[in-house]
């Protein structure tokens, strides 16, 4: 599990064994959750990218900040996800 940047949002990223990864996002007093398939055969690890980028590249996010993670599965591979 990874809690994203402060400047991102509330958001929870949870890898899991099934292949998937559930992302939770708090917003409006209420608790939001979205699940998709990640990797085939299992979701070895989850981190959410700096809020923002280096060099000060600010991308499209909630408040400017950048919104991103990237998920390693038992399939070796690694995935960048861009949370919008």
């Amino acid at each position: 599990m990874a809690w994203s940047p402060h400047e991102t949002g509330c958001l929870l990223a949870c890898a899991s064994s099934d292949g998937n990864v559930s992302v939770l996002e708090f917003k409006d007093n209420s608790w939001d959750e979205k699940i998709f398939p990640a990797h085939g055969i299992g979701v070895n690890s989850v981190s959410w990218a700096p809020a923002v980028a280096p060099g000060g590249v600010v991308g499209t996010g909630q408040g400017g900040a950048v919104r991103r993670f990237a998920t390693g599965g038992s399939d070796c591979a690694v995935n960048v996800w861009d949370w919008r």
